[in-house]
């Protein structure tokens, strides 16, 4: 993926990417070394990205699961993901079974 910065572009290898997270049309694409801001949407860069190994975890987030360490319930019922760098992700209910069904081949 090649994204502008202010010092013109960087490239961003997809195994580098940790998770993506929309906040209108822009979407923040996190890797371990920093953080790019990118004016598109997350469906479009969900196509250029599939198939593979970023996937929907919530209506604003795709994550890496190559980068996941565990998956933890949340005292209100929900469900959060823990990345091998520390940060979190959502696992929202509606995308759930589809992300478990990846694991477990169902």
């Amino acid at each position: 993926m090649v994204v502008q910065t202010g010092k013109g572009e960087s490239i961003i290898r997809r195994d580098d990417i940790e998770y993506l997270e929309a906040a209108r049309n822009y979407v923040t694409v996190a890797t371990e070394e920093r953080d790019y801001l990118v004016r598109n949407t997350l469906a479009k860069l969900e196509q250029q990205l599939a198939p593979g190994n970023i996937v929907r975890t919530h209506r604003s987030y795709l994550v890496n699961i190559d980068k996941i360490d565990e998956i933890r319930a949340t005292e209100t019922g929900g469900h959060e993901i823990h990345l091998r760098s520390g940060k979190t992700v959502p696992l929202s209910r509606g995308y759930r079974d589809r992300f478990r069904s990846l694991f477990t081949g169902d």
